[in-house]
């Protein structure tokens, strides 16, 4: 043993033995994967509820027998987690390590120096276990709600509200709120907003959509009541980009603009595009003006050379001709890249779209706030904020609170985001008296940042730690892998972890645990701990050479070489060793290619499972069902009625809802409870007439020249559908709704199909379940199945076989986390980072708030997109 790894491994056992006796002072202990962190709590938890917390409460209430003492020691304690999960397996954890004290066994992490003698020890152990559900080890959730219920008037909240656990009971509301709003805009009287947004393709149901993401976020009203794109705000941009765009042209113009070599006329042209921009951005004074340069000046080739500058600098020819001028290349691919993502930005930027859709949103936004403050409805980011405000603005609730806890420990610190740092401020800093901190994470471990985690956030709370005389600790000994594992991953990380300052933290290198150390592959399988596998083509070398083949095959044709190659080498495996097929997991960073991996098990015979997360009411076969199921039973209900157009059922333009909707087809829609020939003869005429109109969007339309047919068609089975659940049984309705609405057949022809097919199969099963209930009223009913609040909420997405049987998993790597499998194959490593912006995304910074709503975004979301990218990609 080097000193190297004797020093980490006695700074790792001192670390262990403060975290267990360490109660005077703030901590943080910044455990690696697999050094047994959630060991490392319980220890803490017991030493302290065995030792001085037992002491302490003894002196305080004299009188109390062993198990009140008990009871107050672990009334002090608040365990603060990051996933329910987490919660269970630590009380279940902490259960254990009691009952082996009070067998006088030993337990992991605890020296027998740490307890007291071992009759008290096992005395009071027994009566900590007895009174073991007074401990508070939850999530940060879970303890905002318990503290709001508790001081409900001081946060002024309804004292019994019902929290928004599934985003079903918010959705319910904005539904409810939007179906009225689409009567009110979308009838007689023509809102002029909501004629933009239909004209554009966006209809209620996509406003729903936005509405309810909105709610969950809690975007403040004032910012949808703004304009946004404030003059000052473009004014501001126009000049940023002025002057990027000079100092780039000013550089390499005298360079690639003088001589006349056609080799550099590409690139002569994009600086001239760019300098007769910056010619005109002096003159902005709003978003219009700002938008009228860009659309007058052709920018196609002029953001594709800017787009290879930023990535490679100039191409050969430029490169020469930059030196040749005595450029530096770095400078001027530096200058590209400060330019190319501000210029690249404004394509998203889309006035019309947001300023038609922010008056909508905010007046369905308010109507859905005070429907939820009516019912005492609340969100979890609702709970967050209530709480943090609750601490913040209320000096004797945060007094009390302080006095009421002993020790808290917060887990996961890492992935920690603003709202939660500020809770654990207002508890664990300030005045005395306040618990005593102890905090574990480790900021490699980050994999939140699309919730807000933060690093640059936790080194400021760390550094907050280390002024109020708090330790940070570190454990480095890791009991989970072999010594192979992690050399491995020392070579492969180390080099590419670099310290960037809230970005990215330096490499810790791990230690094997000593019965780790000598532990061998001793199953007799002849491969490595770990291997890489290079998936090109193989030809002749004469071939190779000619056709540009071997290593540089596309990657597309390289994810099928894999692919056959795993099913080949786990097929193989499965004979020779005699290994189950569930033994073996296919990892994958992304899910959207893994078709190719399952063709290859499925051509080898393979057995396979796909995991999925929990969304079944969100996949959207599901929604289209729904749609359809909720336009049947509810007639008045716009936004169904709207899904299910728009679903492949049906499959309407978005283009001809604004001529079908001014001329009443929802109103005549929700006349229709039979096969009547008049009410059909009038819907026939509106489609008609509808498809006459000349639209905006011809395209569309011209792309679906049979959707008057279609629709035709389709109102006639809604009429037959209607008087069926009115006047068959339920069985015989179902068995109709799946006929006539064909979603199973279609669904089924598509990407994983036999899964897309068992989630409808589940979908009918539970409308037969559900309507078959002679208690539930019909909208009751229809709520039930619309909102997914039944146990089937929690299910995950449904599978075409039996999930205990012998087949492969197949996953992405998030959901692989404490699983154990025999062989991981981790797939298509070639394959880089998404960098494309999602549609419909909000992002906040502090109190600003930006946003990507149906391809439209506001000014500063590029520049928090990238950022956060930046934080993902670390």
């Amino acid at each position: 043993m080097n000193s190297n790894d004797l020093e980490l491994r006695q700074a790792d056992e001192a670390a262990r033995k403060i975290a267990r006796s360490e109660f005077r002072h703030p901590v943080v202990l910044e455990a690696g994967a697999g050094t047994g962190k959630t060991a490392t709590l319980v220890a803490r938890i017991l030493v302290w509820a065995l030792g001085p917390g037992w002491l302490a409460k003894s002196d305080e209430h004299a009188d109390l027998d062993q198990e009140q003492t008990a009871a107050k020691v672990l009334d002090g304690i608040v365990a603060i987690t990051f996933t329910d999960k987490a919660s269970v397996e630590m009380s279940q954890r902490l259960a254990r390590a009691t009952m082996q004290i009070i067998k006088s066994e030993t337990v992991i992490g605890i020296d027998s120096e740490d307890l007291p003698d071992p009759a008290r020890a096992q005395s009071r152990a027994r009566a900590i276990l007895a009174q073991m559900d007074r401990i508070h080890i939850e999530t940060i959730h879970a303890f905002c709600r318990r503290t709001l219920s508790e001081n409900a008037l001081a946060a002024g909240i309804y004292p019994a509200f019902r929290l928004d656990a599934d985003q079903t009971l918010v959705a319910n509301v904005v539904r409810d709120v939007l179906s009225k709003w689409t009567k009110e805009n979308l009838g007689a009287t023509l809102n002029q907003d909501a004629a933009t947004l239909v004209k554009a393709g966006i209809g209620p149901t996509a406003i729903e959509e936005i509405a309810t993401l909105l709610v969950n976020a809690c975007v403040p009203l004032r910012v949808l009541e703004s304009d946004p794109y404030p003059d000052s705000v473009c004014q501001k941009t126009a000049q940023s980009l002025q002057t990027a765009i000079q100092q780039l042209v000013d550089f390499a113009k005298p360079a690639l603009c003088a001589g006349e070599k056609k080799s550099l006329d590409k690139a002569k042209d994009c600086l001239e595009s760019l300098e007769a921009i910056s010619g005109r951005l002096g003159s902005v004074g709003n978003v219009d003006d700002l938008m009228a340069i860009l659309v007058d000046i052709d920018l196609t080739g002029t953001h594709g050379r800017m787009a290879q500058w930023a990535k490679k600098g100039g191409n050969v020819g430029e490169s020469k001709a930059l030196l040749a001028a005595g450029c530096d290349t770095d400078q001027f691919q530096s200058l590209a890249r400060s330019l190319e993502p501000r210029l690249r930005a404004t394509d998203s930027w889309n006035p019309e779209i947001l300023r038609a859709s922010f008056p909508i949103l905010a007046t369905v936004i308010r109507e859905v706030h005070q429907d939820l403050k009516r019912r005492g409805i609340l969100t979890f980011n609702d709970l967050l904020r209530k709480c943090r405000d609750l601490l913040q603005e209320n000096p004797d609730v945060v007094s009390k609170l302080r006095r009421s806890i002993d020790q808290l420990l917060v887990d996961e610190v890492q992935d920690t985001d603003p709202l939660q740092y500020d809770i654990v401020r207002s508890l664990a800093f300030g005045d005395a008296p306040r618990p005593n901190l102890f905090v574990v994470g480790d900021p490699k471990q980050t994999i939140y940042g699309f919730r807000r985690a933060d690093l640059g956030a936790y080194a400021d709370f760390i550094q907050e730690i280390k002024e109020d005389c708090g330790e940070v600790h570190a454990l480095s000994v890791n009991f989970r892998s072999t010594p192979a594992i992690l050399k491995e991953v020392e070579r492969i990380v180390a080099p590419v972890m670099q310290e960037a300052q809230g970005l990215q933290p330096r490499f810790e290198r791990l230690l094997c645990s000593q019965h780790k150390q000598n532990e061998k592959y001793d199953d007799g399988h002849d491969g490595r701990s770990v291997e890489y596998w290079n998936s090109w083509a193989r030809v002749a070398p004469s071939v190779r050479e000619q056709n540009n083949l071997g290593p540089k095959t596309k990657a597309g044709r390289a994810r099928e070489i894999e692919g056959a190659a795993i099913a080949k080498e786990i097929q193989a495996l499965h004979e020779k060793g005699n290994y189950p097929y569930s033994s073996f997991a296919i990892l994958m960073k992304a899910t959207t290619q893994q078709e190719v991996y399952l063709s290859a098990l499925r051509n080898l015979g393979i057995p396979y499972l796909v995991e999925k997360d929990k969304q079944f009411f969100k996949r959207r076969e599901v929604i289209d069902a729904t749609s359809a199921l909720t336009t049947i039973l509810d007639p008045l209900d716009q936004v169904a009625l709207v899904g299910w157009l728009r679903s492949s059922t049906v499959g309407l333009p978005d283009a001809a809802l604004l001529p079908l909707w001014s001329r009443f087809f929802p109103g005549k829609v929700s006349l229709l409870s039979h096969p009547s020939d008049t009410v059909l003869a009038e819907l026939e005429t509106i489609i008609d007439e509808a498809s006459q109109e000349k639209i905006d969007n011809a395209k569309e339309v011209e792309r679906l020249p049979l959707w008057p047919t279609l629709l035709k068609k389709a109102v006639h089975d809604l009429a037959v559908l209607r008087s069926s659940y009115h006047h068959d049984s339920v069985d015989l309705f179902i068995h109709k709704l799946r006929r006539y609405f064909p979603i199973a057949v279609q669904e089924s022809a598509r990407f994983l199909g036999s899964h897309r097919l068992a989630n409808l199969n589940r979908f009918y099963d539970q409308c037969l379940e559900i309507l078959s209930r002679p208690e539930l009223s019909r909208g009751r009913a229809l709520r039930l199945l619309r909102a997914g609040v039944t146990d089937a909420q929690d299910m995950e997405e449904a599978s075409p076989g039996d999930e205990t049987s012998d087949a492969v998993r197949v996953m992405s790597i998030h959901k692989a986390k404490g699983l154990d499998f025999k062989q991981v194959f981790f797939v298509a490593l070639h394959q880089g980072p998404g960098g494309g912006m999602n549609r419909d995304a909000i992002l906040q910074k502090g109190d600003r708030w930006e946003f990507n709503i149906w391809g439209a975004t506001t000014p500063h979301f590029g520049e928090f997109f990238e950022h956060n990218k930046k934080v993902a990609a670390a």
